[in-house]
């Protein structure tokens, strides 16, 4: 079920997405961004199916806005 969970919401994520407009997003932004909790977003980067950095503690995602 949680397979698609970025998939599924990536419309809504979309819209939320314009509000941010730094490089790198901290996991409170992708979790409130995506409505996902904290324990899923970790599910999602221990699958692979989510990419990330670590710089010291804190883990940050490039956002969707500097990939293209």
């Amino acid at each position: 079920m949680k397979t698609k969970v970025i998939e599924l919401r990536a419309t809504e994520a979309a819209e939320k997405l314009t509000q941010y407009t730094r490089e790198y997003l901290r996991s409170a932004d992708v979790c409130k961004i995506f409505s996902i909790s904290n324990s899923t977003l970790k599910w999602l980067r221990g699958t692979g199916q989510i990419p990330y950095y670590v710089l010291g503690n804190t883990f940050l995602y490039l956002s969707l806005i500097h990939i293209s």
